[in-house]
């Protein structure tokens, strides 16, 4: 293990010293230990690999209010989750990071939908989808569905990246 006392021992260039840290690390830290310590797929990744490979449906779009705010409702189990995972997830589906990139993940795979709400705003357009920059998506659940809102100017984003990628 690392001695800081011992960092006032190594001679020569600041690189020299740490050459020798790694060499030192990598003595107590060998190839073999790697292989007897195999890497721990994450909470996390198990939750979107369920994700994944499930098909969530999309219900209940409530169309833009006066401020540019959309809502959708998902369920659960159409999610490829089921009670006793919702359980042993509960603290990884709370977080913002769980919440935002399932959120647009959904809205991504859903585009047909959400573009006809911006189509029928018309001339609301510019006040509407421009009032507001979308910053994050909000999440609630209600029995056995996510309830998610988001900015109708997140739909302009991911349009505008799409017509970049086109060029």
């Amino acid at each position: 293990m690392y001695n800081k006392n011992r960092e006032k021992s190594y001679e020569g260039t600041e690189e020299n010293h740490m050459e020798e840290f790694i060499a030192e690390i990598g003595s107590n830290f060998g190839k073999d230990n790697l292989q007897n310590h195999p890497k721990k797929i994450s909470r996390f990744r198990e939750l979107f690999i369920n994700i994944a490979n499930s098909e969530p449906i999309i219900r209940n779009i409530k169309d833009c209010d006066e401020e540019g705010d959309i809502c959708f409702e998902t369920l659960i189990d159409s999610m490829g989750l089921n009670y006793n995972d919702f359980l042993k997830y509960k603290d990884e589906i709370s977080s913002d990071f769980f919440v935002n990139f399932v959120g647009e993940y959904l809205v991504r795979e859903n585009m047909d939908k959400f573009i006809k709400i911006m189509e029928n705003l018309k001339e609301k357009y510019y006040s509407v989808v421009n009032k507001y920059e979308h910053r994050k998506f909000g999440m609630k659940v209600v029995r056995n569905n996510f309830i998610f809102i988001f900015h109708i100017s997140l739909i302009q984003r991911i349009l505008t990246e799409d017509f970049k990628r086109v060029k």
